[in-house]
């Protein structure tokens, strides 16, 4: 990571229990219309897995965290299709771009990023299309997640060629 995101850092198993806890209380407030009880009960698999994928290549997992003070948020990228698992920041945080610096930074080595958005969850369809994800086109831009009964609209991000040469000439 570079100097000025020098608060993102790669995450580690010692991580996981916080990043837990910020995904199920950012889930249980930007979810609302999914049961909280399913929620808690997906906690200890996506534990398990979190861990598991911290020593995986598979996965690009950093944390968002100031210098003595508690992680602020995580990103969770699956490299094999530039997709974006999760990217969640603490309640008390949002609105300070913490998320806006993780994915700056993650964007600076992908040609593009992919995520699916739950369709009532407005504010993270604002986020993203403020950080310059459109509606992906095509047959899966729309599908219900199995587990939720739930909409969800798939967004992607593409580099922008000339405005990266141009970056790199200025």
């Amino acid at each position: 990571m570079t100097d000025e995101y020098k608060n993102i850092r790669k995450m580690e198993v010692g991580d996981i229990d916080e990043v837990c806890k910020i995904w199920l209380t950012c889930s249980l407030i930007a979810h609302g219309f999914i049961p909280a009880g399913f929620l808690h009960s997906l906690l200890p698999k996506i534990k398990k897995q979190w861990e598991d994928n911290c020593s995986s290549n598979n996965y690009q997992m950093y944390v968002y965290k100031e210098e003595g003070s508690a992680i602020k948020g995580f990103i969770i990228i699956r490299n094999e299709n530039n997709y974006v698992e999760e990217l969640f920041v603490s309640p008390e945080y949002q609105g300070q771009d913490i998320g806006s610096k993780i994915l700056d930074e993650i964007k600076k080595d992908k040609e593009f990023l992919e995520v699916n958005v739950y369709q009532l969850n407005t504010g993270a369809i604002i986020f993203y299309t403020k950080q310059d994800f459109d509606v992906k086109k095509g047959e899966k831009s729309f599908h219900i997640e199995k587990d939720t009964g739930q909409w969800k609209i798939r967004m992607r991000w593409e580099k922008d060629p000339l405005l990266s040469q141009l970056k790199t000439q200025y």
